[in-house]
């Protein structure tokens, strides 16, 4: 049997034995983000915990505490009925990049080469959400529920003291909104912040989130 053989043949029962084992890097317990828009639906400080850690995914839970300018009155000519939000999500996340790769990479070097200090994985996420609004003016306070669709780039910086998970996110987040007036879709608008008394965020908003592992 010659070398190439028996090389191929080495890496195919290798593969075959960590198939079960095959995990992502930049796993963390607690992280700490901003998010723009998304289910803020303005601007939030939010914590997140991953409560359950599987080998290709985890499901992470979120709250966090936001503002929100409020609407321009065309009468005072200034924006008028700011307030505060509180918002909290649940997400599935799921591995989208091809783990499989990193085992024929270190194979094929016959483990020689130690694993990369800083690497990127790649995650979609799937969840809901719900946003409590106050606003001090109208005495209108708001219930937003938020559908999760997002995409979320996660880099881990494996340098001691402390590894560290640095993630990036882009979310759509279409919503249903309940106030003091019943329960109503609101039009579909351009402009994520409209003008008027009553006017509204719109039906769906695109949010980021830039986080940092503690």
């Amino acid at each position: 049997m010659n070398r190439s053989l028996i090389t191929l043949l080495f890496i195919t029962l290798t593969i075959g034995f960590s198939n079960g084992q095959i995990t992502y890097r930049s796993k963390y317990r607690t992280a700490l983000y901003l998010e723009t828009f998304a289910i803020s639906p303005i601007v939030s400080l939010n914590l997140e915990n991953t409560i359950k850690v599987n080998l290709k995914s985890f499901l992470a839970l979120r709250a966090g505490f936001g503002y929100v300018p409020g609407a321009r009155d065309v009468v005072k000519k200034k924006f008028v009925g700011s307030g505060t939000s509180y918002p909290a999500s649940a997400t599935y996340n799921f591995v989208l990049n091809n783990m499989k790769k990193r085992i024929y990479r270190r194979v094929s070097t016959k483990c020689k080469a130690a694993p990369a200090k800083i690497s990127a994985e790649w995650f979609g996420e799937v969840g809901a959400g719900y946003s409590f609004l106050n606003f001090e003016e109208k005495k209108d306070d708001k219930n937003y529920f938020w559908g999760i669709i997002g995409l979320r780039q996660q880099v881990v910086f494996d340098i001691p003291p402390k590894p560290r998970v640095v993630f990036l996110r882009l979310q759509y987040t279409p919503r249903y909104v309940y106030s003091k007036t019943g329960f109503s879709f609101n039009d579909l608008q351009l402009n994520p912040i409209s003008f008027g008394r009553n006017s509204s965020f719109g039906v769906g908003l695109v949010g980021m989130n830039l986080g940092v592992s503690i």
